[in-house]
């Protein structure tokens, strides 16, 4: 999973792509790691749900 800035991608009144991502834990070796931005952390979401994406 990854992130791009909007300011690279087209936005106005016709196309709306103004949608960012901040990675806030990752898994690796096994275990889950912070790496989130300075003043940002992980948080319990309650309505997230995983989606499935072996079809795209």
């Amino acid at each position: 999973m990854y992130g791009v800035g909007s300011s690279i991608m087209t936005n106005d009144r016709m196309t709306n792509t103004d949608f960012t991502l901040d990675i806030a834990r990752a898994k690796l070796n096994g275990r889950w790691v912070d790496v989130a931005k300075a003043g940002r952390r992980a948080g319990a979401h309650a309505e997230l749900r995983p989606v499935d994406l072996s079809e795209l």
